[in-house]
């Protein structure tokens, strides 16, 4: 049975693997074994001794956690460097690991039919003390070229027509079974429409190709001529240039969610309806052939089954064209620097659906309003009423303060006109006060105060045992 080796699980549980953990795992299914690991014609690990443990603690020893502990103690980082994305010590390709026991008979789940010739062997993965287990590949992963689109127009289909001057950026790349990330490739030739340019990748592995003619072309990669052995993917790609002064470039932009912008890319917008002008219909079944050329238009547009509001701005900004995608006939004409908006028309719904809704909920909540601000009119009048009491308090207060200080400033006057016919006789001064001086007015007026906050306490009690 062909197994190719995937351990990530026991490789994670097994990182530090090694002889002196069987202290740390008293109790644990254990087995002595000895392990030979194969890449290719050589030999890696010959018959190396290891102590494996159930470090996934299912209750038993397999094939698995013996090469994932092979790694940890014998392979530089470990497991999680030589099994990253199912390779064996570092190397791509298709692993096969067998059991011997300590007799070398392999351990097999049909040794029955095994034996007997009438079936291949199907490995066993169970591992007891004393087994030998051989991990070797039967193929191994080569090397892979691709050549790819860098630029921002990548997306090329057989739909899609460019206008000449048009230029696309690529770039050449070698995939090594045993590194993680590629490498570019120097050197190899540009070829068009099978036959070789002259044009070659620079150092970094990049290319940048002018389409200056009209014509179709088949654009790809010789990568045999760096390696006569090259395997290449995704070499090949079709343009079909036409005169620019056919092509509009626009900015196009489709929104399918709310505040979510699903594209916003460059458009070479030609005739495609063929009706004389390049208007907005067209770019809308340009970018659907270019950008969403699956299961669309006339069933669905831009992978929706609604419609679409379709609005037109101009370089500065200013609306050319507002309207449904379902009628676009005699729609504004496409000019350079334009850009063409797509947005579903459920959002556009959903936003006066919403603006109706909150009115209704307006109006609804009109009478409960007028109810609260009858009451908090009513609130108001009862603290006016208690303004109004409080203010007759005060005024009768004051006009008690005002009569004890009338009745006061009375005595006080007709005081001080007997002390000055007294003290006129004789003009006498006395201290600092001079003669028809005296402190009477001073002693009058504190008399009139106190008189008056007597009366108004007096007021206020009554109205409090009211």
């Amino acid at each position: 049975m062909k197994k190719t080796m995937i351990f990530a699980a026991a490789a994670a549980m097994m990182m530090q693997a090694s002889p002196i953990l069987a202290s740390a795992c008293a109790g644990c299914i254990t087995a002595d074994v000895n392990v030979t690991i194969e890449i290719g014609s050589e030999t890696v690990l010959n018959n190396r001794p290891l102590t494996v443990f159930d470090y996934n603690g299912d209750g038993k020893l397999t094939s698995d956690e013996v090469v994932s502990a092979a790694h940890d103690i014998y392979y530089p980082g470990g497991s999680s460097a030589g099994m990253a994305d199912g390779r064996i010590w570092g190397k791509g390709g298709t692993f096969i690991t067998a059991v011997s026991d300590q007799n070398g008979k392999l351990r097999l789940n049909n040794s029955a039919e095994y034996e007997a010739g009438t079936a291949a062997p199907s490995y066993s993965d169970e591992v007891q003390n004393g087994d030998s287990i051989r991990c070797y590949a039967i193929a191994m992963d080569t090397a892979r070229y691709e050549f790819v689109p860098e630029s921002a127009n990548a997306s090329f289909s057989v739909f899609e027509q460019l206008p000449t001057g048009f230029t696309a950026t690529f770039g050449a790349y070698r995939h090594d079974p045993a590194k993680k990330d590629p490498e570019p490739v120097a050197g190899a030739e540009i070829v068009q429409n099978g036959k070789g340019t002259g044009i070659k990748t620079d150092q970094n592995g990049k290319v940048t190709v002018t389409f200056a003619y009209a014509g179709d072309y088949e654009l790809g990669c010789n990568f045999k001529s760096v390696d006569p052995n090259a395997v290449t993917e995704n070499d090949s790609y079709f343009f079909h240039i036409k005169d620019a002064s056919l092509f509009r470039k626009v900015q196009c932009v489709v929104q399918k969610e709310e505040n979510k912008t699903d594209l916003n890319a460059p458009l070479y917008v030609y005739d495609s309806d063929k009706n004389g002008s390049i208007d907005v219909k067209d770019a809308m079944y340009v970018n659907t052939e270019v950008n969403y050329p699956v299961g669309n238009y006339p069933d669905k547009l831009f992978g929706e089954s609604g419609s679409f509001n379709c609005i037109v701005t101009d370089s500065k900004k200013n609306t050319k064209y507002s309207g449904n995608t379902k009628d676009l006939s005699g729609a504004v004409s496409l000019a350079e620097g334009d850009t063409v908006y797509f947005i579903l028309d459920i959002l556009k719904n959903t936003v006066a659906a919403q603006n109706t809704a909150y009115l209704s909920n307006k109006i609804a909540d009109a009478p409960a309003e007028t109810a609260q601000t009858t009451t908090a009119a009513a609130v108001t009048t009862t603290a006016s009423a208690e303004t109004t009491t409080e203010a007759a308090l005060t005024t009768t207060a004051a006009a008690a303060q005002t009569t004890a200080a009338s009745a006061a400033a009375s005595t006080t006057a007709s005081s001080a006109s007997t002390a000055k016919s007294s003290t006129s006789a004789s003009a006498a001064k006395s201290g600092n006060v001079k003669t028809g001086d005296t402190t009477m007015p001073l002693i009058a007026c504190a008399v009139g105060m106190l008189a008056g906050g007597v009366a108004l306490t007096a007021l206020r009690k009554k109205d409090a045992d009211k």
